[in-house]
């Protein structure tokens, strides 16, 4: 999934088309980000649950730091597609101004720290850079002509694919992209995408100038596309787009409360970039400061604090569930516990969100929705009222399920921790956008 804001209440709404599902994601075709299809070495995600509900993890004890004990995040599989060593084609149109700025930053960044410890994470090896420019692109793109315009460009002089190969397509200002008729700023996909043919090889596209794909609250146009493409790397070199390397694999296409309820978050087979969507740090390059996507570490998530790394000076804060998965009844009013917990002492803002589901919880209405903390709320200025939390703070998250919600209806909550600036209603700048946890209910 592409980087993306979350801020949930009405005042907040940011439109960066590229947060909403691609319609296929879950079939493993191309996705609004990384991803899609399913595989993988040993099983990661979390265990089967049933009427009982399933679990992402054991129980953090609470000799781990300062936290609260609190669920630990599901592991990541470990396939052989890791893209080792890389070659990573920075394809640019004739004309487009920003697209030598973009290459520049994208070779500066993985000559700092950030793609250090993504080496040092996933055994990561070298990297050679290739760039290619293309014929003018004009007017919008769609996934089929991004196909057919890198298809050119590679038949055109290369590099083939050859399982080690990731195609960056920045598309020029102005230029907006849309994949199955849904419009993105960032999209990704194996390459060639029949997969009968696909070696390991991805595409990701970049439209950071398109509609809707500027900057927002601390961020600015160029930070969104270093953030977009800084995820893109990382999740196509680590193979969680075709799937083979490190991921979450796809939920199950019937039954998910039978897994952990991360994978039906995504809606499709999610991997590092996916899991920390929202973080971001800072890193110093030749080519100035650049803002870039944090990423999941199986060691870091372990360790019972931030999940993310480059590591970063804030605390880590968000939510736990005991559960993944929820059974309910059809017109009852669900109450789901949660505890908050931190690395530091903190009070943070907590948002809820519908994300996917099916049958009568297809799309459930945020006034379906409530929360209700042991600390109260608070009103951050013209920005909204939530739920106040901090460490050890428990709340119950309300969901009234429809009246005519049947055997197999599904629903699947976010949980949004952010700490908001009055004066933007935005994280100020240097801090995490958001901290997310999922939970699902589902009628037996």
């Amino acid at each position: 999934m592409p980087w993306c804001p979350r801020l949930l209440s009405a005042v907040l709404v940011v439109g960066l088309a590229a947060c909403a599902q691609a319609p296929g994601e879950a079939d493993g075709g191309a996705s609004g980000g990384s991803n899609s299809g399913s595989s993988g070495g040993a099983s990661g995600g979390t265990a089967g649950g049933g009427s009982g509900g399933s679990t992402s993890g054991s129980s953090v004890p609470s000799d781990a730091g300062f936290a609260a004990p609190h669920r630990s995040f599901p592991q990541l599989a470990q396939g052989p597609g890791v893209l080792d060593p890389l070659t990573l084609v920075l394809v640019t149109s004739e004309g487009d101004d920003g697209g030598p700025t973009l290459d520049a930053l994208t070779e500066a960044l993985l000559a700092t720290g950030w793609w250090t410890t993504a080496q040092q994470t996933f055994g990561l090896g070298a990297v050679t850079f290739v760039s290619r420019t293309g014929a003018p692109i004009g007017g919008a793109m769609t996934d089929q002509t991004a196909l057919d315009y890198v298809g050119g460009v590679v038949a055109d002089g290369g590099p083939e694919p050859d399982g080690k190969t990731v195609y960056l397509l920045f598309l020029p200002d102005g230029v907006s992209f849309a994949a199955q008729g849904q419009a993105f700023c960032w999209w990704s996909t194996p390459y060639p995408p029949d997969r009968s043919l696909t070696l390991g090889d991805s595409l990701a596209i970049v439209a950071y100038g398109g509609t809707s794909c500027g900057g927002f609250g601390p961020f600015s146009t160029l930070d969104v596309a270093t953030l977009d493409l800084s995820a893109s790397i990382v999740d196509a070199a680590v193979g969680a787009v075709s799937c083979d390397g490190y991921n979450l694999p796809h939920a199950p296409s019937s039954e998910p409360w039978d897994a952990g309820v991360f994978p039906s978050y995504f809606g499709f087979c999610a991997g590092p970039a996916d899991l920390c969507n929202g973080t971001n740090v800072s890193e110093a390059s030749d080519a100035g400061t650049i803002t870039a996507v944090r990423y999941f570490s199986n060691d870091a998530a372990s360790a019972g604090g931030d999940p993310c790394v480059p590591a970063v000076s804030q605390p880590y804060f968000n939510v736990s569930v005991p559960q993944d998965w929820y059974p309910v009844s059809p017109g009852t009013t669900a109450s789901i516990p949660l505890t908050g917990w931190s690395t530091a002492p903190m009070k943070w803002e907590l948002d809820v969100g519908f994300d996917r589901g099916s049958g009568s919880m297809a799309a459930l209405p945020a006034s379906a929705l409530s929360l209700q903390s042991d600390a109260g709320t608070v009103t951050v200025s013209n920005c909204g009222t939530f739920a106040q939390m901090s460490n050890g703070t428990a709340a119950t998250l309300g969901v009234a399920v429809p009246a005519g919600a049947a055997s197999a209806d599904y629903a699947v909550i976010g949980l949004y921790s952010y700490v908001l600036d009055p004066r933007t209603c935005y994280p100020r700048p240097g801090q995490d956008l958001d901290h997310f946890w999922p939970v699902g209910i589902y009628v037996p």
